[in-house]
């Protein structure tokens, strides 16, 4: 809704479900944004438009909170990682600012270390590159062979597989119909953490 929003106001665009999945879902603020707008941008226009527009994300969040909540079964599923000490960590597209948001929100800091979430700081190659989940497994202190991944977008899936990640799973809900749940090279596909395979993790 955010995108959609951000593409009709600043670019006089309307975006379709398809073109949204294909070019902006999963993808780094900086490159939905060039694509959006059509041109290259300096670094200080992009961090100013990545701003307007997760603001117009955080509102959204705001003004329809009863629908702002984890994935059914993700709590638990941390809170087994967690009870049985196994490093794990979060590789985000979103900025910090949106890093910063999601953890006061949903306590995030109940299960995960803030210092070794990888998110879109401007330096690093978006997804479908592989450096977040390199640098994720790297922070974690686990080879990405041994590492397990839960995705939701294509790019996301194509970051995973490109860093050699040893796992994937696509989290596809009946909502989202999503394309990366039928990719060859994931593992497992999921309606919600509650079906996540924790044998992976022996």
């Amino acid at each position: 809704m955010a995108w959609k929003s951000f593409a009709q106001t600043r670019c006089r665009l309307d975006i379709s479900e398809e073109n949204y999945k294909k070019n902006i879902e999963g993808w780094n603020d900086r490159h939905a944004i060039t694509y959006l707008l059509g041109k290259g941008l300096n670094n200080e226009e992009i961090l100013e438009l990545t701003e307007l527009k997760e603001a117009m994300y955080r509102a959204l969040c705001f003004a329809e909170r009863e629908r702002m909540k984890l994935t059914e079964g993700a709590p638990e599923l941390f809170d087994y990682l967690a009870k049985h000490d196994i490093p794990r960590t979060i590789a985000t597209s979103s900025c910090k600012s949106n890093v910063d948001f999601y953890v006061a929100e949903f306590n995030l800091s109940k299960w995960f270390d803030q210092s070794k979430i990888i998110y879109d700081d401007g330096m690093i190659p978006g997804k479908p590159e592989p450096d977040f989940y390199l640098r994720a497994a790297e922070a974690i202190g686990i080879p990405p062979n041994l590492c397990a991944v839960a995705e939701d977008s294509v790019v996301g899936v194509k970051s995973a597989i490109n860093a050699g990640i040893g796992y994937i799973t696509v989290i596809d809900t009946p909502e989202r119909h999503g394309a990366a749940s039928y990719m060859k090279e994931i593992n497992s596909v999921i309606t919600s953490f509650y079906e996540f395979d924790r044998s992976v993790f022996e």
